[in-house]
């Protein structure tokens, strides 16, 4: 959740970090892409301890608890969102999109 919070911290456009660091929305968006990848690497890494945890005491049937369901159609989306946002992949979506 922390690094959440440096997340939304950092894709303000008016971020209060600027002023700080005098740099502008511009130079500190790699920090903002270095949290979110870091988010979404952290978000996997959770989800395959806990699927590993209930494996082992054999009880992957929590996962179908509605709160537990909800964690894994977040963490599916988060996946999705970071998928999206691969450089080569975005620069190819757009060519082909103006070319329409």
């Amino acid at each position: 959740m922390a690094n959440l919070v440096l997340l939304v911290f950092l894709a303000l456009r008016n971020t209060p970090l600027a002023p700080l660091s005098g740099q502008s929305y511009e130079k500190l968006r790699p920090l903002h892409k270095t949290a979110g990848y870091t988010c979404i690497v952290t978000s996997v890494l959770h989800a395959i301890v806990y699927l590993n945890a209930w494996a082992q005491a054999n009880e992957l049937g929590d996962m179908f608890e509605k709160a537990n369901l909800a964690g894994g159609i977040a963490g599916l989306a988060m996946v999705i969102i970071g998928i999206t946002t691969i450089g080569w992949l975005r620069r190819r979506y757009y060519e082909c999109a103006s070319e329409n």
